[in-house]
């Protein structure tokens, strides 16, 4: 478990990292952010679809620093006539305080429609997914530089999206998502009966894995940028 963990916190620390320069990830949305998640997703679908991935999320504290990652994991399943296998490394930009405190807590559900025409191997931007179970509201992220940046900063948007995907698929589904603590690999790198509010409130002590701090200074640079 805490070998997965340290895996997960690398992989977020190079998907960032990639992100800023592949998918142009501008770092003042970085910089603005009041917390990051990065989720590695597997989806397979034959008519219905399930979708499964693990990650890490961190929150700013009161201080301006990152908190330690949080380990957390997705789940889900889509409806239709859907075919086809695609994995994705997903990046939620958390943007206010109400999206951070969703993720302390876990059991956020989402649900949205997926229209896929992928019948080669494709990197794109997925569509959006609108929570369920809150007033969050959910829109790709900016991308790039560009005029429209300053005023899509200023949005009430909650919670930017971004991803990049391999795959190939064919067909439309309802696909409904969760996002929950995974509270035994926490135990293991916190401790027992640690929770996800604990950790990303600061109350934790930082692991002192390389993983963890390639993680903090990747978003540390971005803040600098």
């Amino acid at each position: 478990m805490i070998e997965d963990f340290k895996n997960d916190c690398q992989r977020a620390a190079d998907v960032l990292s990639s992100g800023i320069k592949d998918i142009h990830i501008p770092s003042e949305v970085l910089r603005e952010a009041k917390g990051v998640a990065v989720l590695h997703v597997h989806k397979m679908a034959i008519l219905g679809s399930s979708r499964s991935g693990h990650g890490v999320v961190v929150a700013r504290l009161p201080s301006g620093d990152w908190s330690a990652p949080s380990a957390i994991e997705m789940t889900g399943k889509g409806f239709g006539d859907e075919f086809g296998y695609e994995i994705s490394d997903i990046v939620y930009i958390l943007r206010n305080d109400q999206a951070v405190e969703a993720f302390k807590k876990g059991h956020n559900i989402t649900g949205g429609v997926d229209l896929s025409c992928k019948p080669t191997l494709t990197q794109d931007l997925p569509n959006p997914n609108t929570p369920s179970n809150s007033n969050q509201t959910v829109a790709v992220g900016p991308i790039g530089r560009t005029a429209q940046l300053t005023a899509t900063l200023r949005s009430p948007t909650a919670i930017f999206t971004y991803s990049q995907s391999k795959g190939a698929f064919v067909g439309a589904s309802v696909d409904f998502t969760e996002i929950n603590q995974r509270s035994v690999t926490n135990a293991a790198v916190y401790g027992i009966g640690t929770r996800g509010e604990q950790i990303l409130e600061g109350q934790v002590d930082m692991p002192e894995y390389d993983q963890v701090k390639a993680l903090h200074a990747v978003l540390r640079h971005a803040q600098e940028e």
